[in-house]
């Protein structure tokens, strides 16, 4: 009997490991950042927003002569762009806005080339502010 119960506590511990393992990349953003990729090779920047104090973060991560900016748009018809033109010396750029509580945003992360946008992720899902 006791090496049943073993058997099916290990089991028990791995089945809980691989959910952990295989759990969908949204839930690694945590309950206050909702994080978004360019979809690159090389990941070259990052963008995230943060419902409480409605924060856009936006990171150049490569130095390669692109910026990386965060679009964002609201479902009440507000829009912006939070930028990082200065490539990876100057850290996370942090774009504090006043939204609407309880609407609802996306965004997107897009590279450019000389203020032009070059490519871009697709949008994120809606999150509510």
């Amino acid at each position: 009997m006791r090496g049943k119960t073993r058997k099916v506590g290990t089991a028990a511990v791995l089945a809980a490991g691989l959910m952990l393992a295989f759990a969908p990349a949204a839930a690694a953003d945590g309950p206050t950042h909702k994080c978004h990729y360019h979809p690159s090779e090389d990941v070259r920047g990052w963008g995230c927003f943060q419902p409480h104090g409605d924060h856009i973060f936006v990171e150049d991560t490569a130095w390669e002569g692109y910026g990386v900016q965060v679009y964002w748009e609201t479902n009440y018809g507000r829009s912006d762009v939070c930028r990082d033109v200065n490539g990876t010396s100057d850290g996370i750029k942090d774009c504090n806005y006043n939204m609407k509580e309880g609407k609802k945003l996306k965004f997107k992360v897009q590279l450019t080339n000389n203020g032009s946008v070059w490519t871009e992720s697709g949008w994120s899902p809606w999150y509510t502010i």
